[in-house]
């Protein structure tokens, strides 16, 4: 598997690279990864690993006792005890061992399924309702912690900007968010005869249209339009890569933004004279910073979508769009 690796990464980059080395030479020689901020060696433990598990934590303790294999309990705790050396951790970083931790889920609630031993009649019938009712509620249990997860923790405000949210011929007061981008305008589109799906795909390819060139201001969150969008549109985004070549006194491009966002902006489009961009997506939290220079330019809110019920430090609780 090595040698497969080594061989296409020899294809892709034209010499001969370790990329496993590399990895290991950035993060745990170098320390590169702390410049992305580091947590302390007990992180994964105490916060990391029951936040990703949340209501499953306790299942997955009494599935990997209960278990007789304890072959991926043994992988799961190499993970973490692996990932701890490294000073830089995020949740997504364990996301490996989930699917493993969900086995152990699964032989808990086994347990919990199983016949109870009863010789009188009178009581089977109670023991089997019993039974569908434990079941019924461990599948309820895995099926409102799958949902409720992502909805709660940095979920889909990225991807309902780019799923067809950014709509040109729909008027959106400030104050309020977007939540239903389905409905057009034209009475000749409601026709009740028209497939949802073929009425959204419309919709989202006409939104698609609209928007010619997409600025980013979302530390931390670039991949995930880059990945979401299949389109022709140009977008450019706040980068925040490490020192890599070493210079004195490096300030990357997002710490030199969030010195001053709206000077930023000026440099950036007025005096350099650069096309300003179509849409411009950001934190709630910077919208009073660069206020002043949307409404110079003539923006206006054309979107606001919830992103996390806890905001941090860059991060906000809603994602907006501004438009021209």
């Amino acid at each position: 598997m090595l040698a497969f690796s080594c061989i296409i990464d020899r294809w892709y980059y034209g010499d001969w690279i370790l990329v496993q080395y590399n990895f290991i030479e950035f993060n745990v020689l170098k320390g590169g990864g702390s410049f992305y901020g580091t947590h302390p060696w007990h992180w994964y433990i105490t916060q990391g690993y029951p936040v990703i598990m949340t209501s499953h934590l306790f299942p997955f303790v009494m599935g990997a006792w209960k278990a007789r294999n304890k072959v991926l309990l043994f992988l799961i705790v190499w993970t973490i005890f692996f990932y701890s050396f490294l000073s830089h951790k995020e949740f997504r970083f364990l996301l490996p061992a989930l699917p493993m931790s969900m086995h152990y889920c699964g032989v808990y609630f086994n347990s919990l399924c199983r016949k109870p031993r009863i010789k009188k009649k009178k009581l089977k019938k109670r023991s089997e309702s019993k039974q569908t009712k434990t079941t019924s509620s461990s599948d309820s249990l895995v099926s409102s912690d799958a949902s409720t997860t992502p909805i709660i923790h940095q979920s889909t405000g990225t991807v309902h900007v780019i799923d067809g949210a950014i709509d040109e011929s729909q008027e959106v007061d400030g104050a309020a968010e977007v939540t239903d981008n389905t409905q057009s305008s034209s009475p000749s589109s409601k026709s009740p005869s028209e497939d949802p799906f073929e009425k959204q795909q419309r919709k989202h390819k006409h939104n698609l249209t609209v928007a010619k060139y997409l600025v980013f201001i979302l530390i931390g969150l670039n991949l995930i339009p880059a990945i979401y969008l299949h389109q022709n549109i140009t977008m450019r985004f706040l980068t925040c890569e490490p020192n890599l070549k070493q210079e004195e006194d490096y300030i990357d491009e997002a710490d030199i933004f969030y010195e001053d966002p709206e000077d930023w902006l000026k440099i950036e489009y007025k005096q350099q004279k650069r096309q300003l961009p179509s849409h411009l997506v950001y934190f709630n939290t910077l919208q009073f910073d660069i206020s002043l220079f949307l409404s110079q330019s003539g923006y206006r809110q054309c979107g606001k979508f919830f992103h996390t019920h806890l905001p941090e430090g860059r991060t906000g609780s809603h994602v907006i769009v501004s438009c021209r």
